[in-house]
């Protein structure tokens, strides 16, 4: 079993989906449907969007850890990053996920704002042998 860490609990991260629904549309719907990976952390600036998700899936993942910033939750040993924040802010955080070392990376999309950030993001991962779906 995987432990995947979800940074940024937006819409796509668990706002689209709910607890009750078998076919949850969102990242973390996806996380609790699935029997190889299993939810270990959660991240976002807001604690508000924290709290949010702790009322609507803690049920759901009450062992779930909690953090208010990409780096701290990349202290959690999770092998899984799923990278949920607003486009333009992926390069940044892709890059402290990557010197991060996790066994893959999950980028939601848009990856990059140009191709030359898109080139430095990949040939930094294919360095460290981490695969980016």
């Amino acid at each position: 079993m995987y432990n995947v860490g979800v940074i940024g609990l937006g819409a796509i991260a668990e706002g689209y989906g709910s607890p009750e629904d078998p076919n949850s549309y969102c990242h973390v719907g996806g996380i609790m449907s699935s029997d190889c990976v299993r939810l270990a952390a959660v991240a976002d600036l807001d604690t508000a969007r924290r709290d949010n998700f702790k009322t609507k899936w803690g049920g759901v993942f009450p062992d779930v850890a909690y953090y208010d910033s990409a780096a701290d939750l990349l202290g959690a040993g999770c092998d899984i990053i799923a990278v949920c924040v607003r486009g333009p802010h992926h390069f940044s955080v892709m890059q402290e996920v990557i010197a991060a070392g996790p066994t893959a990376i999950f980028l939601e999309k848009p990856p990059t704002c140009s191709l030359a950030e898109m080139d430095a993001m990949v040939a930094a991962a294919k360095a460290q042998s981490i695969p980016i779906t």
